[in-house]
């Protein structure tokens, strides 16, 4: 991060963090949407148990069609699965790759000092203990924020043609 972003980054909470994130901006947004997209497989998941249950409960649930829903509902688990999975790997590959260029900004910078205004300790404590604690940040909550922020609104559109009131709750 460059010294201007740093100032400005300091005027604001968060604004640090925000300046870290902004070359991998991109590829955490894929990541938050392939984990909103994982988080909207459930509901064909759902169709597929109630239709199941409706068709047992009506006695016009046939074998094939039992099967078809079975095999809905696995692919819908798969499908939930592998979005996941991808979505976990893009995050993970965009923190492991923040942390790495972050402890090289670090250590060219601090090779390049004279005074050392840094301790040797401080400075190793906060290239291999602090900076992988970005990680789990990067990898879980910021895939999550966008995850709580789709989803939710998705469901209320998929239910309020079926039940406006079922959509309030």
């Amino acid at each position: 991060m460059e010294p201007e972003t740093m100032m400005a980054a300091a005027e604001k909470p968060g604004a640090a963090l925000a300046a870290l994130e902004a070359p991998l901006r991109r590829r955490l947004r894929l990541a938050g949407a392939l984990a909103a997209l994982a988080g909207l497989t459930w509901p064909l998941q759902a169709l597929a148990v109630a239709a199941s249950v409706q068709g047992w409960a009506d006695g016009t649930l046939t074998f094939g069609t039992g099967a078809a829903l079975a095999a809905l509902f696995a692919l819908g688990g798969l499908l939930r699965a592998g979005l996941d999975a991808r979505a976990g790997g893009i995050a993970f590959d965009a923190a492991e790759r923040l942390v790495a260029s972050e402890r090289a900004r670090l250590l060219a910078a601090e090779a390049g000092r004279v005074d050392r205004a840094m301790n040797s300790a401080a400075f190793a404590a906060l290239a291999a203990q602090k900076l992988p604690l970005l990680q789990p940040y990067l990898t879980r909550y910021r895939p999550a924020v966008l995850r709580a922020a789709i989803v939710p609104l998705a469901l209320v559109a998929i239910v309020l043609p079926l039940s406006w009131a079922a959509a309030l709750l």
